[in-house]
């Protein structure tokens, strides 16, 4: 399964050449967007028997027991496909149908192995009136049901989806109970000790940022965040190929307010890459702040719900030139609610922070890393 694309990417100038982000250009093909495509395409068809209407689109929640922050997504994707497909879609009343769901983890059996999977449903409305339209589909895809659940996953060097498979499940599970795990250094999250990638959390104080302790709670990397801290991402690549990181925030691409249309950081070989914050533009950059007011949440503004904020998530992949050849171990060469104050990130100040667009290829996902910073 090939699982290349060519993408417009972002570099950071720091002095020396340093990071990339990119935008898609191809159809998509990890599991989550193929499912969330179907979805829409199912849900257009039963529009269109009603004789069409507007469209609006709420929330998919994440289920009781379920834990991950990809609602905004979800919901995203979803509104993207239904352009695509012509619907008319609007952002408040007056509208003909609204649609909702949900989404939850579910462990399957197949041919003796248990594999963790993502069950999307989504529900549709006319009015007040429950049109009793269901539409569900199965998310199974390796790299997808890691980024959704926030899990700490690696499947580099992995060439098989059914060993990505057993890793994703390996590594929904406590280590006490046989799961793989995740190592933290002081600072530094990493899934494994030899891990090729990591990640820091930084603190601004006055001009400068500290790296934070982070800790193990209720098996999961935790940083201790206060409120109204202005904190960076440091994104480590210690391997001798390029990395392409999808940086999210309470489920939130980090180029979410962007008007470049980027979603990799791209690091050097053998380097690092502080993410200051929310990337606005080629020249400018607003602090990631940590904030208690939910509506000062950039979860707020993309219509995410108060329970799905406190995660952060790193997504590495190998990135290349166009026209060279992939590393050698590219996977896509071989076929197969208390009343407890909660966090959420926000927005500083605006700093500059100086990028430029390029073109590279990215690879499949290697490793998955998230840290928690509120305590569920």
């Amino acid at each position: 399964m090939n699982r290349w694309f060519c993408a417009s990417v972002l570099c950071l100038i720091m002095g020396v050449w340093q990071p990339v982000a990119s935008r898609a250009q191809a159809p998509p093909t990890d599991d989550f967007s193929v499912k969330v495509r179907d979805l829409a395409e199912r849900f257009a068809r039963i529009i269109a028997k009603k004789e069409g209407g507007t469209v609006i689109v709420r929330k998919f929640e994440p289920s009781t027991g379920t834990d991950g922050s990809v609602a905004p997504r979800i919901r995203e994707q979803m509104l993207a496909e239904l352009k695509r497909l012509q619907v008319a879609v609007v952002d408040k009343e007056p509208f003909a149908f609204e649609m909702k769901g949900d989404y939850q983890k579910v462990v399957i059996k197949t041919n003796g192995n248990s594999l963790l999977t993502v069950k999307l449903t989504g529900r549709l409305f006319q009015g007040t009136e429950n049109l009793g339209e269901k539409v569900t589909t199965l998310v199974v895809g390796p790299e997808s049901v890691s980024t959704m659940m926030g899990l700490n996953t690696s499947l580099d060097g992995l060439l098989t989806e059914a060993d990505q498979l057993k890793a994703v499940f390996d590594a929904s599970r406590p280590a006490s109970d046989g799961g793989s795990g995740f190592v933290l250094d002081g600072t530094r999250l990493s899934k494994r000790a030899d891990s090729r990638y990591a990640v820091e959390v930084l603190v601004k104080s006055g001009n400068s940022y500290q790296a934070q302790p982070l800790t193990s709670v209720r098996d999961n990397p935790f940083v201790d965040l206060a409120i109204d801290a202005r904190y960076a991402i440091r994104l480590i690549n210690r391997s001798s190929v390029a990395a392409a990181v999808d940086l999210r925030i309470d489920g939130v691409s980090s180029f979410r307010f962007s008007d470049t249309g980027s979603e990799f950081w791209i690091i050097e070989p053998n380097s690092s890459v502080d993410v200051l914050g929310w990337h606005r533009s080629n020249e400018k950059t607003t602090e990631f702040r940590v904030v208690s007011n939910f509506q000062e949440s950039a979860a707020f503004q993309v219509n995410l719900s108060e329970n799905e904020t406190g995660l952060i998530t790193a997504a590495f992949r190998a990135a290349w030139e166009p026209n060279t050849a992939a590393p050698a171990d590219e996977p896509g060469l071989v076929a197969e609610n208390g009343a407890r104050q909660r966090k959420a990130t926000g927005f500083g100040d605006d700093v500059t922070f100086q990028t430029r667009q390029v073109n590279l290829i990215i690879g499949a996902p290697r490793d998955i890393l998230s840290v928690r910073y509120d305590r569920k």
